[in-house]
């Protein structure tokens, strides 16, 4: 009969090393991607995940870059593009890119060089976004004024890059359908954002 338990015992004592052997302990380093994000260690080789993919702009799409503040972005073909400088240094504090009635203006000055409204007038209803970029979710906030012709979001990347992103229809209101398809436009322009 002891014999037996033992022969038990044998067993399980071997199917334990067995097990403990074939389990991998990785270290706990992270890569961070181009996006910002980070990945951990994973897999019998302790080999990093893949990054998340990056969004790619559709072919044509032409790209704005500011070395100075260290950021790009991707655009339309047919988007105009506006700059206003930055008044205590040769580079540029504000870019606008309008597609049609959609704009995005992005600001690296603490105060706001790109002008616009800062406030609510009576009426108006508060609306909140995401934006995402790479794969990070970024929470916006703005308003919709209560004529339904202007809208604007904001929100601030990386703290340093304040973006800001809506319709300007004025005088010609816009019917829920049309706003979406807008606002989803910009955010697709704004999802090719990058920091470096």
């Amino acid at each position: 009969m002891k014999k037996k338990y033992l022969i038990i015992a044998l067993v399980v004592i071997i199917a334990l090393v067995i097990a403990t052997i074939s389990l991998v302990a990785c270290t706990q380093e992270a890569k961070q991607c181009p996006d910002g994000s980070y990945v951990g260690r994973t897999g019998p080789k302790c080999e990093f995940k893949a990054c998340p993919a990056t969004s790619s702009a559709p072919a044509g799409w032409q790209t704005y870059t500011n070395v100075k503040h260290g950021y790009s972005i991707k655009y339309p073909a047919g988007s105009i593009i506006e700059s206003i400088p930055d008044s205590s240094s040769d580079s540029l504090a504000c870019i606008k890119i309008k597609e049609g009635i959609g704009y995005i203006k992005i600001n690296t000055g603490a105060a706001d060089p790109c002008g616009g409204p800062t406030g609510i007038g009576s009426g108006d209803i508060r609306i909140d976004d995401t934006v995402i970029i790479g794969n990070k979710k970024i929470s916006s906030v703005g308003f919709l004024s209560a004529s339904k012709d202007f809208s604007f979001l904001s929100f601030e990347f990386n703290n340093k890059i304040y973006v800001t992103y809506g319709v300007d229809n004025r005088n010609q209101s816009f019917d829920d359908q049309n706003y979406t398809a807008v606002i989803n436009s910009l955010k697709e322009i704004l999802s090719t954002f990058k920091t470096f």
